[in-house]
């Protein structure tokens, strides 16, 4: 019995000890380089309509995990008819383009979270591949928005 009980606990120790390695592991990863210019283009939709949309990221500044730079959108132009462009840049709430700053950091678990200046929504995305990254953009209240754009970035 004493043989048996020893076996048991060896076990539920290195299964401990294999747990407390990978839990470590995890919030040890090493924090991904973001510099540089990340553009995509996708859907965002609101309360009454959606629409395509061109995003820019620049990330201008990295210290360890934290992060500054701008989010730029831009509305796509509307078509009158399949294939044909009216010329006119679509308009929500008033605009059809802007400009925000950004702060952010990389998470303990290697995904990205993104504050918006003047903005009452956030970005939450990760790293797909080394130049690719996946946004989803979440605002709340009368403008509420909702979007998932993949970024690629020009180095």
């Amino acid at each position: 019995m004493r043989g048996l009980t020893r076996g048991i606990v060896t076990i539920i120790l290195c299964l401990l000890l294999a747990w407390s390695m990978a839990w470590a592991a995890e919030g040890n990863q090493p924090v991904p380089n973001l510099l540089g210019t990340w553009t995509g283009q996708g859907k965002v939709i609101y309360l009454t309509e959606e629409i395509q949309k061109i995003k820019k990221v620049q990330i201008t500044e990295q210290s360890g995990a934290y992060f500054r730079g701008f989010d730029a959108w831009k509305f796509i132009v509307e078509e009158v008819e399949p294939g044909k462009k009216s010329g006119k840049v679509k308009k929500i709430y008033g605009q059809s383009e802007g400009k925000d700053p950004i702060l952010g950091v990389v998470g303990f678990d290697g995904k990205i979270y993104i504050a918006e200046h003047g903005s009452v929504g956030y970005l939450f995305g990760r790293l797909v591949g080394p130049d690719s990254m996946e946004i989803i953009e979440l605002e709340s209240g009368p403008e509420a928005l909702a979007e998932r754009i993949l970024l690629q970035r020009k180095r």
